[in-house]
């Protein structure tokens, strides 16, 4: 809602599927779960962007900018990844994968 001031749509998707792992992970491809958040909103600046996951980075006036660090944090715990895109004016989408144990 924060990021759709003016109204707007957020999509959710979840779905199983083969992901080509990152690196860092075992090499090959695994059975996933992902989660994907895409909403209509104003969109990233590519600074922005490049500092979502950083802990007490905010662009809000009273934000502690943990929230994002916190997700990220969580779900490379459950040897997952994340992964974010997003184009000012356009909207941004989170993708959340988890290994399907």
């Amino acid at each position: 809602m924060q990021a759709m001031p003016k109204g707007g749509i957020l999509n959710v998707e979840g779905f199983l599927t083969k992901v080509a792992l990152p690196p860092g992970h075992d090499s090959g491809q695994k059975d996933w779960v992902v989660l994907r958040f895409t909403d209509t909103g104003m969109g990233m600046s590519p600074e922005t962007l490049t500092n979502v996951f950083n802990p007490f980075f905010t662009t809000k006036d009273h934000g502690t900018g943990l929230g994002l660090a916190i997700t990220h944090k969580i779900v490379t715990e459950h040897g997952g990844f994340i992964d974010v895109s997003s184009e000012q004016g356009q909207g941004t989408t989170f993708t959340i994968n988890f290994p399907l144990r």
